[in-house]
């Protein structure tokens, strides 16, 4: 995890037929060190260690890049520009991975802390769990989220949904007055 290996990375797209890289610097965590998201290594309040191998070098490679002083993002976008190719951030505004395990390492506080600002609150399904953005609370703490990473010369391309609705059903055809 070095300055070489992220180049490495973006390199072999080069002189291909690769013109855009999407990045996507998060899931409901940032895989950076990030001013407005939980990092993806730190565990909070009983969070499990991720398990699966692939989720454990995701974890400490971004906490090993981040001790080094490296954001691997500001480092990929850089080269792709020397290589001609178009970086662009693909933001996951509302990711749903691993709902069902309240405790997985995966989960913001934010969304732990928060299951009354789920689309349906107590719910069991993944699609329950997704955060409600008729909630303003939800929306304004993503927002920051997307201004953090995305700077005017940097393409970006957000996905609020993850999942069918980002709106508990029937709660956009309400009034704005009766919305939480």
């Amino acid at each position: 995890m070095n300055l070489e290996g992220l180049h490495a990375f973006v390199d072999q797209y080069a002189h291909t037929a690769v013109s855009h890289l999407f990045l996507c610097p998060n899931a409901m965590k940032a895989s950076h060190r990030s001013k407005v998201r939980d990092a993806i290594w730190e565990l909070k309040d009983g969070q499990k260690p991720p398990q699966e191998e692939f989720a454990k070098k995701w974890c400490e490679n971004a906490r090993l890049l981040d001790e080094r002083g490296l954001d691997p993002y500001a480092v990929w976008i850089a080269r792709c520009r020397e290589k001609e190719i178009s970086p662009w951030l693909s933001m996951r505004m509302n990711d749903v991975h691993n709902a069902d395990d309240v405790d997985n390492y995966i989960h913001s506080s934010f969304w732990r802390k928060h299951p009354d600002y789920w689309r349906v609150p107590g719910g069991s399904g993944w699609t329950d769990r997704a955060l409600d953005y008729g909630i303003p609370k939800c929306v304004n703490t993503r927002w920051p989220t997307s201004a953090s990473c995305w700077n005017a010369t940097t393409p970006m391309a957000s996905s609020w949904t993850g999942c069918g609705s980002a709106i508990t059903s029937g709660r956009a055809r309400k009034p704005k007055a009766e919305r939480n």
